[in-house]
């Protein structure tokens, strides 16, 4: 998983909203971003932390495969 930021620009303003999504590969091959949660404006510390929180959950998947990442509790050991 990891954080995605897109850019909107209404009326000449730039917006950043931010989403978690998790990379898959689709029945055809094609990899592709499944939306995990929408998280929205985060100011720029705020997206760094969140993005630092993500690597961390996602090298505790690594060495702990055993674990669902997919629930809103995290694993514990």
């Amino acid at each position: 998983m990891f954080l995605k930021k897109q850019t909107v620009v209404r009326n000449g303003k730039i917006y950043h909203y931010y989403r978690v999504v998790a990379a898959y590969t689709d029945e055809h091959g094609r990899r592709k971003h499944r939306l995990v949660k929408h998280i929205g404006v985060l100011t720029v510390e705020e997206a760094e932390r969140m993005r630092l929180e993500l690597r961390e959950q996602s090298n505790e998947k690594e060495h702990f495969p055993g674990c669902s990442f997919s629930d809103s509790v995290w694993c514990t050991i």
